[in-house]
């Protein structure tokens, strides 16, 4: 038996020093844009099923167990990601829709609206938002 074994309640193992846990869940939208100021084939307009991930960090609720549940967090994120789905970007963005564009707008969206959403009514911060283009390029923004 073990300083962490001291940690272990009914509902399962709590960090016992107050750890920070990080969660994120994965949401893919379909869009289309073009990139005007780009020299390649991107300058036309073409289209991408976007895989977008949204990492947030809290304290484990001893009550609960979990930081927040997973559910609550994707609802926040397709909030976002629905205003973007199914559109050309171009037309739904007031600045051109490159992929670190679209992750930093993101970010800033679901952090406006995570709140205290967190079990217990604790706050959630928001580590970072990623959105793939492809299955091999992405952009990463991180608070």
């Amino acid at each position: 038996m073990g300083p962490a074994d001291d940690a272990c309640v009914q509902l399962g193992c709590t960090l016992p020093f107050g750890a920070c846990v990080q969660l994120g869940c994965t949401l893919t939208f379909d869009a289309a844009h073009y990139l005007p100021r780009h020299e390649g084939k991107c300058k036309r307009l073409h289209g991408h099923t976007y895989q977008v991930e949204a990492v947030v960090q809290g304290h484990v609720d001893p009550n609960t167990g979990m930081v927040v549940d997973f559910s609550i967090l994707e609802r926040a994120l397709l909030r976002v990601t629905e205003q973007l789905d199914h559109n050309c970007l171009n037309q739904v963005l007031s600045f051109t829709p490159t992929a670190e564009n679209i992750a930093a707008w993101i970010f800033l969206q679901l952090q406006a609206g995570l709140g205290s959403v967190g079990t217990g009514g604790q706050e959630l911060a928001l580590v970072s938002v990623t959105v793939h283009e492809t299955s091999t390029s992405f952009a990463r923004v991180g608070a």
